[in-house]
């Protein structure tokens, strides 16, 4: 296992960690638009979790640190190396964003600090748990990792959904001014026109009856409390969620 000091039982989770690293670079360094540039930069701050992952695996096997082992521990770093590509591919080519590129940099400063924080509660529930065996113990540290790496990948997507919220709230301020001025919702076209990159193919919808009545949907991957709206499974897109919010505007003049 990655963590553990049978460096020969690691085979599979350091190969798993390298193809990761492989795809992680590839797809940062397609999307920099420029492999010169983005070898000297962009790739180099993808490879930057995985270079600590393997950093940790080959000092715990040269006994330069305390060896801890915990398979839930490995299984975390697996599914965080694996996350990296995953979280590029959705950024980048399934829910395409005009903030993609900014989300894209986040991925390996989320990884890492979910390395960091794996790393350090497991090795202080290694070093609890070896002067004094519990169960209970036990269960709670899996518990604890499970827990973080969950949180983790919800916080990257709910990070990516930034942008997405943000454009939601322009659009709302769009058309509560425009209802305040005009005594009327904007028409479908004039949504279209005033924000021209809000398609059905990325998962916004207007549903209007282009006088009184509008009914905006907007696609998210995880459920935001900043989100404006009402929360509800996605209909229309691949989507975890979406959220819609409903106007009505009576001209009182």
């Amino acid at each position: 296992m990655l963590m553990t000091p049978d460096c020969d039982r690691q085979k599979i989770a350091v190969f798993i960690v390298l193809v990761a690293a492989v795809a992680a670079a590839l797809l940062m360094g397609y999307d920099s638009g420029s492999w010169i540039t983005g070898a000297l930069g962009y790739v180099a701050w993808s490879l930057m979790p995985y270079a600590f992952l393997l950093g940790l695996h080959f000092a715990t096997c040269t006994n330069r640190l305390l060896a801890f082992s915990a398979r839930e521990t490995t299984w975390s770093f697996i599914g965080i190396s694996i996350a990296g590509p995953l979280l590029y591919i959705d950024i980048r080519y399934l829910r395409p964003d005009a903030q993609g590129a900014i989300a894209m940099l986040m991925v390996p400063v989320m990884q890492c600090a979910g390395i960091l924080f794996i790393s350090t509660i497991s090795l202080l529930w290694y070093r609890f748990q070896n002067n004094k065996a519990n169960r209970l113990l036990s269960l709670l540290n899996k518990s604890a990792v499970a827990a973080f790496t969950i949180y983790l990948l919800i916080s990257a997507l709910q990070y990516s959904d930034a942008k997405t919220i943000d454009t939601a709230k322009e659009i709302d301020f769009f058309i509560t001014k425009h209802c305040q001025t005009h005594g009327m919702l904007p028409t479908s076209s004039q949504l279209h026109a005033r924000f021209p990159g809000l398609t059905t193919d990325v998962g916004w919808y207007f549903f209007t009856d282009d006088a009184s009545w509008l009914k905006m949907q907007y696609p998210v991957r995880w459920s935001n409390s900043r989100a404006l709206g009402k929360p509800q499974a996605s209909e229309f897109t691949a989507t975890t969620y979406s959220y819609i919010i409903e106007y009505r505007c009576v001209d009182t003049r």
